[in-house]
């Protein structure tokens, strides 16, 4: 073999093999990220009796865990995640650090975007669902503001007057 065939049979082989590993790397549906994807952002409860008072509150860099109204929640800011995608349903791995403790933590999750969301723990069997922010009640007010007078409007500072 002549060295412009080795050359030609080198590329032809490099070439094969970046395909191939294109090919891999497309075909798995695993991605790495800092930060926690937005659509699992909220507060999460269950309606299971065991965990009344607890909830997980999810943004996408951290996580708070809450176990009950007399204890200090536990804040972790989120170092990494790990998704898989599995048909509708979200696989996430979780690592975090106790932002009081530094303890690293690890959070499997299966997420399903049904109902409003539905996330379930790998260790545990209950499902949990984003609540709702509560909405801040309305005030209540005896007359109209300033005594029912009218305020003259500001002058805008922009105008050229």
């Amino acid at each position: 073999m002549n060295s412009a065939s080795q050359r030609r049979t080198t590329h032809l082989v490099a070439t094969a093999l970046a395909f191939l590993g294109m090919v891999i790397l497309a075909g798995c549906d695993h991605q790495r990220s800092s930060m926690l994807p937005r659509q699992l952002e909220g507060v999460w409860t269950t309606d299971d009796p065991r965990y009344k008072d607890r909830f997980l509150e999810l943004s996408q860099a951290f996580v708070i865990i809450v176990t009950g109204r007399e204890d200090a929640p536990s804040v972790q800011l989120i170092d990494h995640v790990e998704t898989t995608q599995q048909g509708s349903e979200l696989h996430l791995t979780v690592y975090s650090i106790d932002h009081r403790s530094g303890e690293e933590y690890t959070m499997n999750l299966g997420f399903k975007p049904q109902n409003g969301g539905e996330l379930k723990f790998s260790n545990q069997s209950q499902i949990w669902r984003r609540r709702l922010p509560d909405l801040p009640a309305k005030p209540t007010r005896q007359g109209p503001p300033n005594g029912g007078r009218v305020q003259p409007p500001k002058r805008d500072p922009f105008s050229r007057r």
